[in-house]
Parts: C-alpha cells; structure tokens; sequence
C-alpha cells in the first residue's frame, strides 16, 4: 500500500511550455496567419480567453476585460483540454495533459511556439522574448493503508521533516536559482498531499487523496531577439526546454524513493542523462 503514479508507468500529470515576449501578442496577425487553419484541425476547440481587471467601485468588486487573446484547444469527452494552444497578454503557452512521452510531447509542443513565432515575426521583425518557462505536475495517488511518506519520497535537501509530522494533509513550498548559460532560472518545488476539498483536521488520509508535486523552471533575461531563439544554437528554445528537461528528471530522482523512481522508469532516464 502507499502511493501510485496516475498513469500506472508514470505520473505527468501536466506540462506546460511557456515563452514570454516584451509586448502584448498582436493576436490580429495569428488570425490572419496560414498555419491558423492547421490548428485549429489539431486543435478545433477555439476560444476567445480575457485577462481581467479588477476595480473596487460603490457595488464592490468589479472586473472588466483588459486584454482579448485566443485559444485552440484538443478537448476530452469531459470538456478537458488533452492539449491547448493559448495566445495571452505577452504569453504563449502549450499545455500538454495527454503525455506519452518527452520527445513527442516536447516536438509537438515546440512546432506550435515555432508556428506561432515565426507569423508573428514575419510582422514585427524587432519581436522580443524576455521568458521561457516550463512547468511540469505529477501526481501520486493514494492507494490505501498507512501514509508512509518514505514510500514515495526520501528524506534530502528538498523534502523538510516538519509538514509531514503534523498532518497527513500537507504541503511545502520552496524555490531556488540554479544557472544555464549564464543566466538564472528560477527553479519552484510545491509539494501538496491534497484530499477532499473542505478537508479540515483529519486524523487519516482521505481515499482520494494524491501528492502533486509541481516543478517551475523559469529564465527571464534581457529581452533578446525571438529570432535568436529560432536559430539550431545552444541557446535555442529547444535547447533551453532540453536542459529543464533533464533538471527535472535529476530533481525527480532526488526527491522520489528508490521504488518510486523504478515504478515510473525514472532511476534509469536519471542514469542516462547524468
């Protein structure tokens, strides 16, 4: 008994891909752009999603739209996206939550940035980034017994005694810099043992609670050329979402126990990209 990854041979729950430019996204030229009607067959759910404001006014609260953007969507039966495609403010953003494995997850996720960059490079060739991001959630569900913690996660730097102690509902939040290419990446680890919502004092876990465990890894810089991000070098989109990639699969194994990173094939990935 203890805890099993969501999808039996691993637990990624969600991953998303994120660049940022310096302006908000024109999302007249997206519309008018060729590689629009290959989207939306992949992804034919299409919306127009809004950044609000809110503003305290004689009624209390009030928000109003600030920003229009534009989404494409491959929805479940549920009315879940399986994997979207969202133009933001300033962000571009994949979300994948049907993932099979990095290279085709990673590939397909790349060509919509490239797509997406590309238009709209072709309208404002001065078009900056200032952020690449990836977030990656996987989940662990409870299956049952005593919640053994040291079933799923090894003591070390990352995972404090303390929370664990107290309640077997619990979470921890931490972060750090590590440097790629000379530059800073914001690295946030969230640790939630999540239940019922509403779940108070318990002296037990409930049957449906799950670890999630979430890893951002986020450089800002300078804002810098999109083009340059575009070009086959080291620092390159795919190269940047390669090396957060491989700290998340060495973060992993840090933080799982032994069995846990054998049951999702983590403890070999991590070996291999060492």
């Amino acid at each position: 008994m203890g805890f099993e990854p969501i999808h039996g041979v691993h637990a990624v729950e969600t991953v998303a891909f994120t660049v940022r430019q310096d302006r908000p996204i024109d999302i007249s030229i997206l519309q008018q752009s060729a590689v629009r009607k290959l989207w939306e067959t992949e992804l034919p759910a299409k919306q127009i999603p809004q950044l609000l404001e809110t503003e305290m006014g004689p009624a209390g609260a009030v928000q109003k739209p600030v920003v229009s953007g534009l989404e494409f969507a491959n929805l479940r039966q549920n009315g879940s996206p399986a994997w979207l495609l969202r133009f933001l403010g300033t962000d571009i953003v994949v979300e994948c939550t049907r993932y099979t494995d990095w290279e085709k997850v990673s590939n397909r996720a790349l060509r919509y940035i490239r797509e997406a960059l590309s238009a709209l490079i072709t309208a404002d060739s001065n078009l900056k980034l200032s952020v690449i991001a990836m977030n990656v959630v996987d989940r662990f569900r409870y299956k049952g017994g005593d919640a053994d913690y040291r079933s799923l996660l090894k003591a070390g730097s990352f995972l404090a005694v303390g929370p664990a102690s107290k309640s077997p509902l619990w979470h921890q939040h931490s972060g750090w810099f590590e440097f790629w290419n000379g530059i800073p990446v914001l690295n946030q680890l969230n640790i939630d043992v999540q239940g019922t919502a509403g779940d108070s004092v318990v002296a037990t876990l409930p049957d449906d609670a799950s670890v999630r465990i979430q890893h951002l890894q986020e450089m800002r810089f300078v804002p810098q050329s999109a083009s340059d991000f575009l070009c086959d070098t080291s620092g390159s989109i795919e190269a940047t979402f390669s090396a957060y990639h491989i700290e998340n699969l060495r973060l992993m194994s840090k933080l799982l126990s032994l069995d846990a990173a054998i049951n999702v094939g983590l403890y070999q990935s991590s070996e291999e990209n060492s």
